[in-house]
């Protein structure tokens, strides 16, 4: 049983967390999507199917639940792709299927109502491991393109980057061989590893 000094730090931490959370959530530029929905499972932290806002910016996927107590946030560099399903073909994934049923959701709604129910699925690496989460909404596509996008631009963000550091490699070998403190040969063969790895 946790003591009263225990429930206290909790309490601080979520606290402190949250503020973190909306700090982080006003700082990260523009909203590239937004919708409401409901998260039904997947994340370790949320156990509780819960409503509230799903939003996409160029740092990540973010969810608010409508009472601002719970919250998840996905890093873009942790989102490895997001997908849309109907309730039809959510319910013929196991995976999926396994989240919905330890969150409470059920299947008990008619064949033609499954096809109205949008699902959103998030699929991040969290410690190389592949994680889903899953939700619940009606501007689930939208939300699974923006995902895409920031997705897309992230990685070309990093290969930019990556060229960038092999074109300083590149000047630093040269600068090298210009000092004299490597041989033409030795230039030769780093110059080709470098152009290699481009």
């Amino acid at each position: 049983m946790d003591s009263i000094n225990d429930l206290v730090d909790k309490r601080r931490d979520k606290k402190e967390n949250k503020l973190a959370f909306k700090e982080n959530l006003q700082s990260s530029g523009l909203t590239i999507a937004l919708s409401k929905g409901r998260y039904l499972g997947g994340y370790p932290e949320l156990l509780d199917e819960k409503y509230g806002d799903i939003i996409v910016k160029s740092t990540g996927l973010f969810f608010q639940d409508n009472l601002n107590f719970n919250f998840i946030f996905i890093p873009v560099e942790k989102l490895l792709k997001a997908e849309f399903r109907t309730g039809e073909q959510t319910s013929k994934n196991q995976v999926l299927s396994r989240i919905l049923a330890f969150s409470g959701f059920r299947f008990a709604f008619k064949q033609k109502d499954r096809e109205k129910h949008m699902f959103l699925t998030v699929t991040y690496s969290e410690n190389e491991v592949e994680c889903s989460v899953l939700f619940e909404s009606k501007g689930a596509n939208k939300i699974a393109g923006a995902v895409a996008k920031i997705v897309q631009d992230n990685a070309k963000a990093k290969e930019v980057a990556s060229d960038k550091t092999l074109i300083d490699l590149m000047k630093e070998i040269s600068v090298l061989r210009a000092m004299n403190v490597i041989t033409e040969e030795e230039f030769a063969d780093k110059k080709r590893d470098i152009l290699s790895r481009m």
